[in-house]
């Protein structure tokens, strides 16, 4: 797991050069086969632009060292599982150091200024929240400190349990049948937020400033298990697409939800969460060769698979993002439809999907890799 490397290199005063996922409870093979990434303009955020080499077992049992001279390599930073089996990474390393977190409650407004994403590409790990019915963005702004300034402050730990999954469902279930408390669930998390962030110094409350080791700060940690293992149901939608059409983007996806049949729409639980990421070089990695952007739209099902909360507003909002502005589907999010529709992969990815292709065949001739799922989407 990540979290355990992090933890072992914390203890001989190192750390990834990469910045981290949001969990602490992820592989690194799954971090990298899915091109999964923390939220940074300053740094490198993708875990698998970082790699130096990786081996993997082909479909014919053959161990494969990919080099950074390997033209494979490209393919293998973000290989959706299709090449072989990852059995080992040899990933860059720094000294540790510290992250200075600030949580800032700013209007949603801001989104459209010249300089907003100065304020992004300053950080050394910056995200927000967009709650559109509150009018704000809740953005955590972290930035690098040196490793003798004074904290020990750390994420908050997620503690789940069953209840939390019967809560989330019946707050789901509420909103199908009184839609017109959307709004008002929005602002009463956005204001929570705002006023219990999500970190803090230990045995002290949360709080809007507060500095920690990397680790700590950057990457969270659910106490046991995340909320999916208790079978939490969710519908995310997550695209990604270069930086300049934020500004875009946000305002028709605003446009959306001021249209009578979709002014109660909200996002209560999180709101739209936004990350970042500098160029990558993975053929189908985020932001090949461009700075970019991923808005992630998440909405929890009841237990039982029922209906969503505005299940055809969100599906607009899908919409938007997929043909509208292009945007290119997150391959460890989405519903599996999402890439079984009219994705156009061969416009969106233009010639590297192509490339891809070509070196998984030189890969996996006999096709052992490729799933039903992932035929329905490739020739």
């Amino acid at each position: 797991m990540t979290g355990q490397i992090h933890d072992a290199l914390h203890a001989v005063n190192m750390s990834l050069q990469a910045y981290y996922p949001a969990f602490r409870n992820l592989t690194v093979g799954g971090v990298i086969s899915t091109g999964s990434y923390g939220s940074s303009l300053n740094r490198s955020s993708v875990l698998a632009d970082s790699i130096i080499s990786l081996d993997l077992v082909d479909g014919k049992g053959n161990l494969l060292t990919l080099a950074a001279n390997d033209a494979r390599l490209a393919a293998a930073r973000t290989s959706i599982g299709v090449l072989g089996v990852i059995v080992r990474v040899t990933l860059p390393i720094i000294p540790q150091f510290k992250i200075r977190m600030q949580v800032l409650t700013l209007p949603d407004s801001i989104m459209q200024q010249p300089d907003f994403i100065d304020l992004i590409r300053n950080g050394t790990y910056v995200s927000f929240g967009w709650y559109p019915r509150a009018k704000v963005i809740i953005v955590e702004h972290g930035q690098q400190v040196s490793s003798s300034t004074p904290g020990d402050g750390k994420a908050i730990t997620f503690n789940p349990d069953p209840k939390f999954i019967e809560v989330y469902s019946a707050i789901n279930q509420l909103l199908i049948k009184n839609p017109e408390l959307g709004p008002a669930f929005e602002t009463i998390i956005a204001d929570s937020q705002t006023n219990s962030p999500n970190y803090a110094y230990p045995g002290q409350k949360a709080s809007v400033d507060v500095t920690g080791w990397s680790h700590h700060i950057m990457c969270g940690v659910c106490s046991t298990e995340c909320p999916w293992f208790f079978g939490l149901r969710s519908k995310e939608s997550a695209y990604v697409f270069p930086l300049p059409v934020l500004p875009n983007l946000v305002r028709d996806i605003t446009t959306l939800l001021n249209r009578e049949e979709h002014k109660l729409l909200s996002f209560p639980l999180g709101g739209i969460y936004f990350r970042f990421g500098k160029p990558t070089t993975a053929l189908l990695g985020f932001g090949r060769n461009t700075e970019w952007f991923v808005p992630e739209v998440t909405t929890w099902r009841s237990k039982d698979g029922g209906p969503i909360y505005d299940e055809a507003g969100l599906d607009a909002i899908e919409a938007i993002m997929r043909d509208e502005y292009k945007g290119v589907p997150h391959w460890g999010k989405n519903e599996n439809e999402t890439f079984t529709r009219a994705q156009n992969f061969n416009e969106k990815y233009g010639t590297d999907w192509q490339t891809f292709w070509d070196i998984q065949k030189q890969i996996d001739p006999d096709r052992v890799f490729i799933s039903s799922f992932i035929s329905n989407f490739v020739n």
